[in-house]
């Protein structure tokens, strides 16, 4: 699953109430709902810290690539045998992060 985050902000639209904590639920609901063995995120905060405090012990992080808006994180399931590559740079403008993936 590819998935832009956008800086896991709040929408401009959503209730006052609704806090960070509230949308960073919100995308990991989201995206758990599909259940992926492999979660591309775009445009996310802080990537090392942010992805794997909110998806915690369900999916590992692997590696991230700055982007224009943020990073893209790239993390698997955590029962599936993978490592990073690590970042290749084809272009300063296109943020590329490469895994070899085991599924069995």
């Amino acid at each position: 699953v590819s998935f832009n985050v956008a800086g896991a902000e709040p929408s401009r639209v959503a209730p006052s109430t609704w806090t960070r904590d509230d949308q960073d639920e919100a995308i990991r609901n989201e995206i758990l709902r599909t259940n992926p063995d492999v979660v591309l995120l775009q445009e996310c905060p802080d990537a090392k810290s942010w992805a794997p405090r909110v998806f915690g012990d369900s999916f590992r992080f692997l590696d991230s690539a700055p982007s224009h808006a943020g990073w893209v994180a790239l993390l698997v399931r955590s029962d599936i045998d993978a490592g990073p590559v690590g970042a290749i740079e084809l272009s300063p403008k296109l943020p590329i992060v490469v895994a070899h993936v085991m599924i069995r």
